[in-house]
């Protein structure tokens, strides 16, 4: 079955999350913000450090890799426009910087979603279709030999 993600519901542009959400749009990639002063790295964007406060920030481009925390498996939806995806999987990653996040994690099979799962984020085109940052499970490297 085809799904139409154009209806889904879309995060609303500010100052504070402009950058973000237009790297990930336009290159499917997940920005987060970095504390010039302290070091910590953060995420959800916002003008200011959670540890020191501090308004001396930027943005640092993430690896894309992941792990999963904990989770849920959603099966009534806070929007109808994600009826056609449930059940679906919304968890607590953690990037393999530290920083972490809530979202949403693509898995074709729910019985293999568990807790320190290896995630890597959706990019390129694809992450065009879901309107904030989206993971999956990992696949296996294959080993040459």
């Amino acid at each position: 079955m085809m799904i139409d993600r154009t209806t889904y519901p879309q995060p609303r542009l500010d100052s504070d999350n402009a950058e973000f959400l237009r790297a990930w749009k336009e290159q499917g990639k997940l920005l987060i913000r970095a504390c010039k002063s302290c070091g910590t790295k953060f995420y959800y964007p916002r003008p200011m450090c959670p540890s020191c406060w501090s308004d001396a920030l930027e943005w640092v481009e993430t690896t894309g890799k992941a792990s999963l925390v904990s989770y849920a498996i959603i099966h009534v939806p806070n929007d109808p426009a994600f009826l056609p995806e449930v059940p679906a999987v919304f968890g607590e990653v953690r990037l393999d910087n530290g920083t972490v996040l809530l979202s949403r994690i693509i898995a074709d099979d729910l019985d293999s979603v568990t807790e320190d799962l290896p995630l890597e984020l959706i990019s390129g085109p694809e992450a065009r279709e879901f309107p904030l940052p989206t993971f999956r499970i990992s696949k296996p490297r294959q080993v040459s030999r």
